[in-house]
């Protein structure tokens, strides 16, 4: 495996474990050889920049949900059922949702004051 496919795979599964110290011992020493992280769990290489969709693709898939609506919301049911179940996922999404809801409600109520004024 080469050095690209390494940082894809560290960056991956740091997405899914969510931090560092919720990795396998395995993946730890894994990824300290290849000179991803160092032993005290610093991460050394830069993350690479995201790749963002042109207007053809979006197209594309907004097209392909209109046409397919119910199979693709039964696909995200299915994976929200089975994600619930892990209970660090569970505990770390609804964090982010709490925040998410938080910074929601304050703008809601910015921009009705501002409607005030």
């Amino acid at each position: 495996m080469n050095n690209i496919d390494m940082h894809r795979l560290f960056f991956e599964t740091l997405n899914r474990v969510e931090t560092i110290d919720n990795l396998t011992d395995e993946d730890l020493k894994l990824y300290i050889e290849f000179n991803i992280i160092d032993i005290a769990g610093n991460i050394l290489i830069e993350k690479p920049p995201p790749k963002y969709y042109n207007e053809v693709v979006k197209n594309a898939i907004d097209k392909h949900r209109d046409r397919n609506r119910d199979a693709y919301n039964e696909r995200a049911r299915n994976y929200y059922k089975t994600r619930r179940k892990d209970e660090k996922w569970r505990l770390a999404h609804n964090k982010r949702c709490r925040a998410y809801n938080k910074t929601y409600r304050e703008k809601q109520k910015l921009k009705i004051h501002d409607e005030d004024l």
